[in-house]
């Protein structure tokens, strides 16, 4: 794990990394704190600002090298116990942290004493590399030192030393407590110097004079209590340093926070709420080969000829002829009696009808039907739904969803928000989107499953995820299918595998107040349904399968609507179900 909060001067630091893991996984981790006076939340706009200019020092290095990089951004309180979670979440072998001399309240003194993992503190590493000292002063941090010496050695094809030096009243011997032996087998390697030096002035000074002549400088921490303060005649401009400390039993004091409470929330919200401007889809790309992943973009359809046609046309042109980011479009049709399905096929894009997959399961009505079978003919490992009466359709819609999928391999599921804008040009009303979802949506979820609090729009129909745990997930058949799937995910995955992007403006054709209706009792039915299933919530009585409306605004009788949300099981447990590509 490497600490960072100096981006642009820390590639030097995630270099060491890479050579210290030996083609294994680099996390670099860069902290946000946020002061106690404010909600952890307010970290999201620097957290994005921040997470851009990482990703592009992470891609760059990460196509020069074998090792596995990621980077993260945390926000909280304090560094160590942020530090603390990213070595616990990546099951750290080293925490990197990068050292300014001239600021050494930048490392907590309690990080110092008491380390979740073997700790390395580094400063103006140099490059190239061709000698390293390692000077030892027995104990755990000294062997810790000689291990890095070694591993940086055979890594850089540098010259080792190592270096015991002892005061003149101790009178060692040629090689004291057999240390050469102990040396070899702690740095994995045959080929070092060892050398002793017998000396009245203090080991730091002799350390740093015999240092002079090396490119780098490793040291083990003191092994009584100590702080920066202590080690800090060690760094020089002239050349690198590094100080290590063995890492000890995990703190109590240092556990890592509950993602249930509040602040676990307003965590969430600050480390996964993406921005659009973040991805660029040249760079996606690029991640996209690097993983050798394939990508599938799903249109659910009922009589979206005037809309459908923009869409795929903008899809097909920008992210598979220009940039090919996707590989597959494909649309599924709830019965359409316009000419939706012909656009479609015209376009080159197939169609297919509700009734034509799985048959053997029959057939429902809804979007989530739709969504639920397009797993079964959808390939791709990343899977995108857009909604189909979009206005203004634009590429960003699509690489803005997956990526947060490409660059956060942890993420399962990504939901995008917008500010929803109806009418036409420029004379945009905008905030019309929260109808169903600020009065039936987000409060029921805040009230009964309130890990989901931090999503600012539940209900949209713009959302990637990764189909091996979308194919794990049940479906709703109808509206619920949104707030169905987020709350399946959640129990499943946890918060942490789930993100939203803002995806900006977005324009979609207008429904009156009375269609809302059904959406909202179908979502209200999608979480009553879970929470009887994970909450083991029982009812008195079961849900109303109909919803009794007003007929229209100037008749004053009521009509009897069905509403009824059923469920389709997970994909994966349908005896048929197969990946198309084999």
């Amino acid at each position: 794990v490497v600490a960072s909060n100096r981006l642009e001067e820390d590639s030097e630091l995630l270099d060491l990394g890479v050579a210290l893991c030996a083609g294994g996984k680099v996390a670099v981790t860069s902290v946000i704190q946020v002061p106690e006076d404010l909600p952890l939340s307010d970290g999201a706009a620097m957290a994005i600002r921040r997470r851009k200019q990482m990703d592009e020092l992470v891609f760059v290095r990460q196509a020069h090298g074998n090792a596995k990089i990621t980077a993260e951004i945390l926000v909280g309180r304090n560094i160590q116990t942020e530090l603390t979670r990213a070595v616990a979440d990546e099951k750290g072998d080293f925490l990197l942290v990068g050292l300014d001399p001239l600021t050494p309240g930048a490392v907590p003194s309690r990080l110092l004493a008491e380390p979740p993992a073997d700790l390395v503190l580094a400063s103006g590493l140099p490059s190239p590399l061709r000698r390293i000292l390692v000077a030892v002063r027995g104990g755990p941090n000294a062997e810790l030192a000689i291990k890095i010496g070694g591993i940086l050695a055979q890594e850089k094809g540098a010259e080792l030393t190592v270096l015991h030096v002892f005061r003149d009243t101790a009178q060692p011997k040629n090689d004291p407590h057999g240390e050469r032996a102990a040396v070899q087998r702690a740095s994995g390697s045959p080929s070092f110097f060892f050398q002793t030096v017998l000396t009245p002035e203090t080991p730091d000074k002799a350390i740093t004079t015999t240092a002079a002549n090396y490119d780098l400088l490793i040291v083990g921490a003191p092994a009584k209590p100590w702080d920066f303060a202590s080690i800090q005649p060690l760094f020089t401009p002239e050349r690198g340093t590094i100080v290590v400390k063995a890492s000890q039993s995990l703190p109590l004091w240092l556990q890592k926070p509950s993602a249930q409470s509040n602040s676990g929330i307003d965590r969430w919200f600050a480390e996964n709420t993406f921005s659009d401007e973040e991805f660029d889809p040249e760079r996606l790309l690029t991640l996209k080969k690097r993983a050798g992943a394939t990508i599938s973009l799903g249109l659910p359809t009922l009589n979206e000829a005037e809309t459908i046609g923009p869409i795929i046309e903008t899809m097909q042109q920008a992210l598979m002829n220009e940039i090919p980011l996707l590989d597959q479009i494909v649309c599924f049709d709830g019965g359409s009696d316009d000419k939706t399905p012909y656009v479609c096929r015209d376009l080159g894009v197939p169609v297919y009808r509700h009734r034509d997959i799985l048959p053997a399961h029959g057939t429902r009505h809804g979007k989530g039907e739709a969504l639920w079978k397009s797993l079964a003919v959808l390939s791709g490992d990343l899977v995108v739904w857009l909604d189909t009466d979009l206005l203004d359709p634009r590429p960003s819609l699509v690489h803005s969803l997956l990526g947060p999928l490409l660059v956060r391999p942890r993420l399962q599921y990504v939901k995008g928000y917008s500010s929803r804008a109806l009418g036409e040009g420029d004379d945009l009303v905008a905030g019309d989107r929260a109808r169903v979802t600020e009065l039936t949506a987000r409060p029921l979820l805040n009230l009964f499953f309130p890990e989901l609090a931090g999503f600012l729009q539940p209900l949209s129909g713009q959302c990637a995820g990764r189909r091996a745990a979308l194919t794990q997930m049940p479906f709703s058949t109808g509206h619920g299918v949104e707030a169905g799937l987020l709350i399946d995910l959640l129990e499943r995955f946890g918060l942490p595998a789930l993100g939203q992007v803002n995806l900006g403006h977005l324009r979609h054709r207008h429904r009156p107040a009375t269609d809302l209706g059904p959406v909202s009792f179908a979502v209200l039915q999608t979480i009553v349904n879970r929470l009887e299933r994970w909450k083991r919530l029982s009812l008195l009585s079961p849900v109303n399968r109909s919803e009794l409306a007003l007929r229209s605004q100037n008749q004053l009788s009521l009509s009897r609507r069905k509403v009824e949300e059923t469920q389709r099981p997970p994909m994966v447990t349908l005896p048929e179900f197969g990946r198309p590509r084999g």
